[in-house]
Protein backbone atom coordinates (compact mmCIF):
# COMPACT_ATOMS: atom_id res chain seq x y z
CA UNK A 1 0.00 0.00 0.00
CA UNK A 2 1.55 3.21 -0.87
CA UNK A 3 1.94 6.18 1.39
CA UNK A 4 -1.18 8.19 -0.05
CA UNK A 5 -3.53 5.61 0.48
CA UNK A 6 -2.23 4.92 4.17
CA UNK A 7 -2.66 8.28 5.11
CA UNK A 8 -6.15 8.67 3.25
CA UNK A 9 -7.12 5.15 4.92
CA UNK A 10 -5.65 6.17 8.33
CA UNK A 11 -6.51 9.90 8.54
CA UNK A 12 -10.40 9.20 7.34
CA UNK A 13 -10.57 6.39 10.11
CA UNK A 14 -8.90 8.65 12.98
CA UNK A 15 -11.32 10.80 11.74
CA UNK A 16 -14.28 9.34 12.44
CA UNK A 17 -13.45 7.82 15.41
CA UNK A 18 -12.81 11.51 16.31
CA UNK A 19 -16.38 12.22 15.60
CA UNK A 20 -17.45 9.84 17.45
CA UNK A 21 -15.62 10.82 20.84
CA UNK A 22 -17.00 14.30 20.38
CA UNK A 23 -20.39 13.01 19.95
CA UNK A 24 -19.59 10.89 23.29
CA UNK A 25 -18.18 14.46 25.26
CA UNK A 26 -21.19 16.70 24.01
CA UNK A 27 -23.89 13.52 25.05
CA UNK A 28 -21.78 13.28 28.47
CA UNK A 29 -21.90 17.08 28.88
CA UNK A 30 -25.74 18.24 28.30
CA UNK A 31 -26.74 14.78 30.41
CA UNK A 32 -24.18 15.55 33.18
CA UNK A 33 -22.13 18.47 32.85
CA UNK A 34 -19.09 16.69 33.03
CA UNK A 35 -16.44 15.50 30.46
CA UNK A 36 -15.04 12.63 31.11
CA UNK A 37 -11.24 12.16 31.30
CA UNK A 38 -11.93 8.76 29.18
CA UNK A 39 -12.96 10.78 26.29
CA UNK A 40 -10.07 13.33 26.56
CA UNK A 41 -7.59 10.31 26.88
CA UNK A 42 -8.96 9.05 23.56
CA UNK A 43 -8.52 11.84 21.72
CA UNK A 44 -5.23 12.31 23.28
CA UNK A 45 -4.01 8.83 22.04
CA UNK A 46 -5.83 9.64 18.39
CA UNK A 47 -3.94 12.76 18.13
CA UNK A 48 -0.58 11.08 19.16
CA UNK A 49 -1.40 8.63 16.47
CA UNK A 50 -1.99 10.98 13.74
CA UNK A 51 1.15 12.50 14.09
CA UNK A 52 2.96 9.50 14.04
CA UNK A 53 1.11 8.73 11.08
CA UNK A 54 1.70 11.96 9.30
CA UNK A 55 5.32 11.53 10.43
CA UNK A 56 5.52 8.37 8.79
CA UNK A 57 4.03 9.35 5.46
CA UNK A 58 6.40 12.19 5.14
CA UNK A 59 3.74 14.94 5.84
CA UNK A 60 4.59 18.23 8.06
CA UNK A 61 3.61 16.88 11.83
CA UNK A 62 5.29 19.33 13.98
CA UNK A 63 2.02 21.46 13.39
CA UNK A 64 0.43 18.78 15.45
CA UNK A 65 1.54 19.35 18.81
CA UNK A 66 2.21 23.02 18.68
CA UNK A 67 -2.08 22.66 18.48
CA UNK A 68 -1.47 21.90 22.47
CA UNK A 69 -0.51 25.88 22.94
CA UNK A 70 -4.11 26.56 22.26
CA UNK A 71 -5.21 25.39 25.81
CA UNK A 72 -2.84 28.29 27.47
CA UNK A 73 -5.95 30.36 27.54
CA UNK A 74 -8.19 28.38 28.69
CA UNK A 75 -6.36 27.00 31.72
CA UNK A 76 -5.89 30.74 32.92
CA UNK A 77 -10.02 30.86 32.35
CA UNK A 78 -10.58 27.30 34.58
CA UNK A 79 -8.23 28.82 37.31
CA UNK A 80 -10.07 31.55 37.68
CA UNK A 81 -13.68 29.68 37.70
CA UNK A 82 -15.15 31.03 34.30
CA UNK A 83 -15.03 27.28 32.74
CA UNK A 84 -14.42 24.01 34.05
CA UNK A 85 -11.57 22.30 33.38
CA UNK A 86 -12.87 19.14 31.34
CA UNK A 87 -13.85 22.10 28.88
CA UNK A 88 -9.94 23.37 28.55
CA UNK A 89 -8.60 19.84 28.65
CA UNK A 90 -10.74 18.78 25.65
CA UNK A 91 -9.83 22.32 23.76
CA UNK A 92 -6.30 21.07 24.27
CA UNK A 93 -6.85 17.74 22.92
CA UNK A 94 -8.82 19.26 20.35
CA UNK A 95 -5.96 21.49 19.47
CA UNK A 96 -3.41 18.70 19.16
CA UNK A 97 -5.63 16.36 17.21
CA UNK A 98 -6.77 19.29 14.88
CA UNK A 99 -3.59 20.71 14.70
CA UNK A 100 -2.43 24.51 15.14
CA UNK A 101 -4.26 26.23 11.91
CA UNK A 102 -7.64 23.97 12.58
CA UNK A 103 -7.38 24.89 15.86
CA UNK A 104 -7.87 28.28 15.19
CA UNK A 105 -10.49 27.86 13.23
CA UNK A 106 -12.13 25.60 15.50
CA UNK A 107 -11.66 28.27 18.31
CA UNK A 108 -13.05 30.84 15.63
Amino acid sequence: MNQEALLLLGGVLLDALFICLLAWASISDVRKRIIPNTVVLLILLAAICKTVLMAATGAVWWVYPVGLLLTIPFIAFWNRGWMGAGDAKLIGVCGFYLNVYGGLIMLA
